[in-house]
């Protein structure tokens, strides 16, 4: 009855082992394949910002409100195209 309990434990063990490897050597290949999509993801982002960075200096703040919005308007357009 002891052995019965043995070989099936085992068993089940050999499988979860092998299922884990499977598992962690797909999830190690998939990270390769996605570090390039994540960089060039944070490279359009960073370039977003200082795309609106560039924009935003255009702005003068020491101007009259009415003029402020003006340009921020303006400034939008331009990074809408």
């Amino acid at each position: 009855m002891k052995k019965s309990y043995y070989s099936t434990i085992m068993f089940i063990s050999i499988l979860l082992n092998v299922v884990l490897i499977v598992f962690f050597i797909s999830q190690y290949s998939n990270l390769f394949g996605s570090k390039d999509k994540i960089s060039a993801y944070y490279n359009s982002f960073y370039e977003s910002v200082s795309t609106l960075d560039r924009t935003l200096d255009q702005i003068d703040e020491s101007k009259e409100d009415m003029q402020i919005i003006s340009n921020m308007y303006e400034s939008n357009i331009k990074l809408d195209i």
